[in-house]
């Protein structure tokens, strides 16, 4: 791995449309008002707090590198905590030092003036291109009402680029809470669901079908989910840099999970993150099934955000946030994505 990235320090602003700016509004306001605080490890430069967008499969990464140790070897004292629908303001308003969510989440507050930059890819954005149906629903013209996450995540990209590119005329319908996406189906209130194959899956078990499945290449719609960044890690600028030996050694600490995950079983994974107090109400078994449908999409590129890949995510979020011009020095690969955190964990 070479060190080739150098950020720019470009701070332009653009007017966004009025959808975008309330989305804005919205992600950045929570802060106060949902009294979402978590108690992280002691302050300093060598402690990080990561808030994840939920305890559900998809997201294990950080966990792991918590709860196996691997954090504290390198010198990090590590807190994960879900924060759901919490993340982003957590981040901006500086009581999270980074969020893992869909990599969108790193680019609404942009649109307020605010400096985010990306630092690892966890997950490939296919890994939320999976969609599951009740009884009578074989393709995604037949869907009437889509659930998924919240605008920002890659889930719901997922669901608003397929719509664009099948032409379906289907109703996108958010929720914060990972689990009920795939309970809104089961009770009737949708009828279909877009997320990760780990987070479907209790559904699938209990007669949901797929009626995309993304390990399936033939089975995505075009021009949606392919080449993009799915769920990222991201911060201030201000913030990371200012915290950048803590971020070098998270860096290092994600690689040994990556090292990890490549030879531990599924249930192995469970075990380990049902000692985390955001996992210790799932049962093993359950737990497992989802680690095992999410395991393969983790690391594309070993965690690197390729600028060959950049305008791809950017067209793919666009659809949920129309205020991302992929054109746009301000949204371009040097301003939001720095991969100097990386590169320099990689030659230590």
């Amino acid at each position: 791995m070479k060190l080739s990235v150098t950020v720019a320090a470009h701070r332009r602003r653009v007017a966004a449309v009025t959808a975008t700016m309330a989305l804005g509004a919205a992600l950045l306001a929570g802060c106060a008002d949902s009294g979402a605080t978590a108690d992280g490890g002691e302050e300093g430069s060598d402690s990080l707090f990561i808030a994840t967008g939920g305890a559900s499969a998809n997201q294990l990464v950080p966990y792991l590198a918590e709860v196996l140790g691997y954090a504290e070897e390198e010198g990090l004292d590590l807190k994960v905590q879900s924060l759901e629908a919490n993340v982003v303001s957590a981040v901006v308003a500086g009581r999270a030092d980074m969020a893992e969510f869909g990599s969108g989440s790193a680019l609404a507050p942009v649109s307020e003036g605010k400096d985010t930059a990306l630092v690892f890819g966890v997950q490939a954005g296919w890994a939320t291109g999976f969609v599951a149906a009740g009884d009578g629903i074989d393709d995604l013209s037949q869907c009437e009402r889509v659930s998924t996450h919240p605008r920002g995540s890659s889930a719901y990209s997922s669901a608003a680029s397929y719509k664009k590119a099948t032409g379906a005329d289907y109703e996108i319908v958010e929720f914060t809470t990972p689990t009920d996406v795939v309970a809104s189906v089961l009770s009737g209130q949708s009828d279909c669901a877009s997320s990760s194959l780990g987070i479907l899956t209790p559904g699938l078990s209990e007669g949901l079908h797929l009626i995309v499945d993304a390990r399936d290449e033939a089975q995505i719609p075009p021009d949606s989910v392919q080449g993009t960044t799915g769920v990222g890690l991201w911060g201030m600028k201000d913030g990371l840099e200012e915290k950048k030996d803590a971020t070098v050694k998270l860096m290092r600490a994600l690689a040994k999970v990556q090292d990890y995950l490549e030879t531990a079983t599924p249930e192995e994974v469970a075990t380990e993150l049902v000692k985390h107090s955001d996992f210790a109400a799932n049962e093993v078994d359950a737990l497992a099934a989802n680690v095992e449908a999410e395991v393969p999409f983790f690391f594309p590129n070993d965690g690197r955000i390729l600028d060959e890949d950049w305008e791809k995510t950017l067209v793919y979020y666009q659809i949920g946030n129309p205020a991302i011009e992929p054109g746009d020095e301000l949204w371009s690969y040097d301003s939001r994505v720095d991969m100097s955190y990386f590169d320099e964990a990689a030659q230590s």
